[in-house]
């Protein structure tokens, strides 16, 4: 998860990472609190587009 990266430095004081190290991603562990409905989703031919 990159996204929660626009609040590194709120991240990095809870954390108490090092100021010398650099967070790049993190990884969410556990399990879910509840089961949402699966969302619809595109076909793959929809949202991807190959150039050659």
């Amino acid at each position: 998860m990159t996204g929660p990266l626009v609040a590194a430095d709120a991240i990095r004081e809870i954390l108490r990472v090092p100021a010398s190290w650099h967070v790049v991603a993190l990884v969410p562990i556990g399990f879910a609190d509840e089961e949402p409905a699966a969302t619809a989703r595109k076909p793959a031919d929809v949202v991807t587009q190959w150039i050659e």
